[in-house]
């Protein structure tokens, strides 16, 4: 946006797709560029509006046997909830006549109607649960001034990615073993990396 006018165009022609799913969630202006990431990609930018770098580094996912356990139990969850709802209908619609000739029989369908139609939005919000906790990556990413570490996976571990800004490609990385909830933090002008392993351990690195 030009600020002396207020008039708006369009900086780039070039289409930015992240993968993964992924929106871009933060942009930054460099000397040589505009930065743009989310939690596992990467891209830049020339001034002019060409695209220098787009990268993307995957999350690690759940483990594969306990993804399996979470999508068959989204998948009976969804089906208690498709039945409830289904008994539900039918005690809605036999409601009125039983009422008619029955009011406390009519009343006894109306509360089990309302039992099934319960238990059937809380089966449905359950199985939603499990499939987003199915397909969630796990992320922690932080920046730092001239790169940003993103949690990665290589192999059957776990893995801080230190990727450059300049060049969107890894400059470093620290291997952290099955730990899929690191707790961590970055020295931004030494790229010193903090890192909690334990309940009163610290351990230092620079990742190279």
């Amino acid at each position: 946006m030009d600020k002396s006018n207020g008039q708006v165009s369009d900086f780039s022609q070039v289409e930015l797709r992240f993968e993964g799913k992924e929106s871009p969630s933060n942009l930054e202006i460099m000397e040589d560029g505009i930065f743009i990431h989310s939690d596992q990609n990467v891209a830049k930018f020339n001034f002019d509006g060409s695209l220098v770098y787009q990268e993307y580094y995957a999350a690690p996912k759940e483990a594969g046997w306990k993804r399996a356990l979470l999508y068959a139990s989204a998948v009976r969850a969804a089906y208690i909830g498709a039945t409830s709802y289904y008994v539900s209908g039918a005690m809605a619609a036999a409601e009125n006549d039983v009422r008619q000739k029955d009011e406390v029989a009519g009343e006894l369908v109306s509360q089990i109607g309302d039992a099934y139609g319960e238990l059937g939005n809380a089966a449905s919000s359950y199985a939603g649960a499990a499939f987003r906790k199915a397909n969630a990556r796990l992320k922690a990413t932080k920046q730092g001034r001239d790169f940003m570490f993103i949690m990665s996976k290589q192999e059957k571990d776990i893995v801080l990615l230190k990727v450059s800004k300049t060049t969107g490609q890894v400059a470093g990385e620290i291997n952290l073993g099955k730990d899929r909830e690191p707790l961590y933090a970055v020295d931004d002008i030494t790229g010193q990396v903090y890192y909690q392993t334990g309940d009163a351990a610290l351990t230092s690195y620079m990742a190279r």
